[in-house]
């Protein structure tokens, strides 16, 4: 059955023929594409029609992914400060002795 939902980035979506859930990450209206990301990190650009032949359902986002590969190096918490220092270290400053 084909779609009527709409491709929104950000947005995830199950294609129910093939039971795998992708979110839209861009949109390329001139060239008439859509490009996917499955939850296992592949990525496919498929063309309006075939959006539209699809037979998707709205999902909900996924809070893991197959992959790491877009993880921004400021999203990751090591506890370190600008100065290379682990703020979880205690150390003795002049003052303490």
């Amino acid at each position: 059955m084909a779609t009527d939902l709409d491709p929104i980035v950000g947005n995830w979506y199950q294609d129910l023929d093939n039971d795998a859930e992708f979110e839209v990450t861009a949109i390329d209206e001139d060239a008439g594409t859509v490009e996917l990301r499955y939850f296992d990190g592949t990525r496919e650009e498929i063309d309006f029609d075939d959006w539209y032949r699809m037979d998707i359902a709205s999902a909900e986002p996924t809070d893991s992914w197959g992959d790491d590969e877009d993880e921004d190096a400021e999203d990751v918490d090591d506890d370190t400060d600008d100065d290379g220092w682990d703020a979880d270290d205690d150390y003795n400053a002049p003052d303490d002795y």
